[in-house]
């Protein structure tokens, strides 16, 4: 399978599109005569008479459409007197300038991402690259010593995340084909044992429950953000426990970004 190298894009603060322009940092006096004093003055109490005409309607909840309309038509015109008497267009001119450049840099990074796709990456291959994306975060979690997650596949502009829901239940059983009995045993109870110390975790007979409480909720979630920076909490499920007035935690639900599953694990460690 092709492997596409996703390119890391450092960001100058020169590459920023709210970056100032030259001027921004400039002491240089700004010299205005009578005139250009007073026409200046005149533009800025316009537009603040404008914006604080529709700031007070908006409070009011009395603006129309037509006073947005007028008020920042009054605004804009104002606004555009005032940058030509200060002199401002060379400011504008190296804003507009800015916008260009990105533009144009975001187009040859499509471009050049378009044609890796095109070098013979199939669906298959991409289905492939999911597929093992998905067994990774099903093994992390099987190896903390729980029992299972399952996935789906989210779409956005930006890329794709798992939709994931983990299941919050110990492991208590090793697979009846497990070739090494004994040892997989002893590293699920191993995991057991890890799970108890940080977790707080009671039994109804042999069967053990993950207790519904802040300090369990706060240790899945930093165990969760640890592995996965990005990912976020959007559910959690609890149900009551057996012949118990206590509540034990079930699922948690999580949408983890693809760019923080990292290394494939293709095996689980029992």
């Amino acid at each position: 399978m092709p492997k596409l190298k996703r390119k890391q894009i450092k960001v100058k603060e020169d590459d920023s599109p709210l970056r100032p322009t030259e001027n921004h940092g400039s002491d240089e006096p700004l010299v205005l005569d009578a005139d250009a004093k007073a026409t200046s003055l005149k533009a800025i109490n316009s537009v603040m008479g404008a914006l604080s005409y529709l700031g007070e309607r908006i409070q009011k909840d009395t603006a129309v459409v037509s006073t947005r309309y007028n008020t920042l038509g009054i605004a804009r015109s104002d606004l555009r007197q005032l940058g030509n008497t200060l002199g401002a267009e060379a400011d504008t001119a190296q804003e507009d300038e800015l916008r260009l450049s990105l533009l144009r840099q975001a187009n040859m990074e499509n471009h050049r991402l378009r044609d890796e796709l095109g070098k013979g990456v199939t669906v298959e291959a991409i289905g492939l690259k999911l597929y093992h994306m998905d067994r990774t975060i099903y093994n992390w979690w099987q190896n903390l010593g729980f029992t299972y997650s399952k996935s789906s596949i989210q779409a956005h502009s930006r890329g794709a995340s798992f939709q994931v829901e983990f299941s919050i239940g110990v492991e208590r059983h090793i697979s009846t084909m497990e070739e090494k009995p004994v040892t997989a045993k002893a590293k699920l109870d191993a995991k057991r044992e890890s799970l108890g110390r940080e977790l707080q975790i009671v039994y109804d007979g042999s069967e053990p429950y993950v207790l519904d409480n802040p300090n369990n909720r706060e240790w899945i979630k930093n165990t969760l953000k640890a592995r996965f920076p990005n990912c976020r909490i959007y559910k959690w499920e609890s149900i009551s426990i057996h012949r118990s007035d206590e509540f034990q935690l079930r699922h948690v639900e999580v949408n983890i970004d693809m760019t923080d599953v990292g290394d494939v694990i293709e095996e689980r460690d029992v």
